[in-house]
């Protein structure tokens, strides 16, 4: 995987209009180590058909206060997942970034700093 195969799979995580090149640089150096871990990065997926039932019960049973920051145009986790979190846990402040993808983080740090440090 090169830089920007990697740079044109994770488009269509990013919000439509965010502007995702510092980003992929950012990811790709993180990630990179010459193609070493990268397919390991990935096992999360089978793991979350296999782990399901064990992690929704932990946050759903925690005493640890909970809060979520979501981004809501994320095709991979989004909106369906936001929603369910909010039922499931109705307590937990929930912050839905509407404009949003899979990246919080990087797509709106502003916004995402604000909601965890409650302002």
């Amino acid at each position: 995987m090169t830089a920007e195969t990697m740079a044109a799979a994770l488009a269509p995580t990013f919000a439509p209009h965010f502007d995702q090149a510092a980003a992929d640089a950012d990811i790709w150096r993180a990630t990179e180590r010459g193609g070493v871990i990268l397919h390991k990065l990935i096992a999360y997926i089978p793991d979350r058909g296999t782990h399901e039932r064990r992690w929704v019960q932990a946050l759903e049973t925690t005493d640890v206060p909970l809060a979520f920051v979501w981004g809501m145009l994320d095709p991979i986790s989004g909106a369906h997942i936001g929603e369910r979190i909010r039922q499931e846990i109705p307590a937990a402040p929930f912050a839905a970034l509407e404009d949003v993808g899979h990246w919080p983080p990087l797509e709106s740090p502003e916004r995402v700093t604000a909601a965890v440090l409650g302002g």
